[in-house]
């Protein structure tokens, strides 16, 4: 006797051959990046927070769509994976900066100014990737599940990320830890902004 297994399942499998793999070892690199760029092993651990943080949406996103697992749902996660961790970034790279900027400040005061200084341009990148998809997710498109991923996932992420990445910053990070991405930046463009 001999099964073979063929269709939607061979395919998915297939697929998704040597992904898991793959994407283990692409994740380890990605942390040893952040290990050295940080100097820390807390902050990137903060940072990583928000890719859970993103799935609950995605896949509560594939329920309510009736859209199943597929390989381009995949991609669709490993899409919002980057989008949510450079929101991370933005959020704990600007407690640290307000940290080395003003001395006076604890952790709790710069957690907070963090998530205010960052809230717009947060909310707006995730509305900006949200309206964009729409079209794909209404329609019939092959895309759809790829959509229905990223709208469900910046949804969730872009305001549990923007209220547990602060949290855990201020209750994870050292207090002699304030290492710096983006050196001697002020954070704003001047392009034809007039000063404050």
């Amino acid at each position: 006797m001999h099964i073979e297994i063929k269709g939607e399942v061979a395919n998915t499998a297939k697929a998704f051959s040597g992904a898991g793999r793959n994407l283990g070892l692409v994740s380890l690199v990605v942390l040893a990046i952040f290990v050295l760029q940080f100097k820390s092993l807390l902050q990137p651990a903060i940072i990583l927070v928000a890719i859970p943080l993103s799935f609950i949406g995605a896949f509560i996103m594939l329920f309510v769509a009736n859209q199943p697992i597929s390989f381009l749902a995949f991609i669709g996660l490993t899409s919002l994976m980057g989008i949510v961790i450079n929101n991370s970034i933005l959020l704990v790279d600007e407690g640290n900066q307000l940290r080395a900027m003003q001395t006076e400040k604890n952790l709790v005061e710069a957690a907070i100014q963090a998530g205010v200084n960052r809230f717009m341009p947060i909310v707006l990148t995730s509305l900006t990737g949200i309206f964009g998809l729409l079209p794909l997710a209404l329609g019939n498109s092959m895309f759809k599940g790829l959509a229905v991923v990223v709208i469900g996932g910046l949804t969730t992420s872009t305001f549990l990320t923007l209220l547990c990445v602060p949290v855990l910053y201020s209750l994870l990070t050292r207090e002699t830890t304030a290492v710096q991405v983006t050196q001697g930046w002020s954070g704003r463009s001047e392009l034809g902004e007039t000063p404050d």
